[in-house]
């Protein structure tokens, strides 16, 4: 979600007011935050391809 739709859903009056907060309680913006986090939850490729399920008939 964009980061005003974030401040308003979390009661800040402005973008700037939760990204003010959102430093000072966890030492980094809301940006680089995320990208973070997006990085670490990106699927990495499979080392060895998936094999073919079969089931019993």
């Amino acid at each position: 979600m964009p980061i005003e739709a974030v401040a308003g859903e979390a009661g800040f009056g402005t973008p700037l007011g939760l990204r003010q907060q959102f430093a000072a309680q966890l030492g980094t913006t809301p940006s680089h935050y995320r990208r973070t986090f997006r990085e670490v939850s990106r699927p990495r490729p499979a080392q060895h391809p998936p094999q073919a399920l079969t089931f019993p008939r």
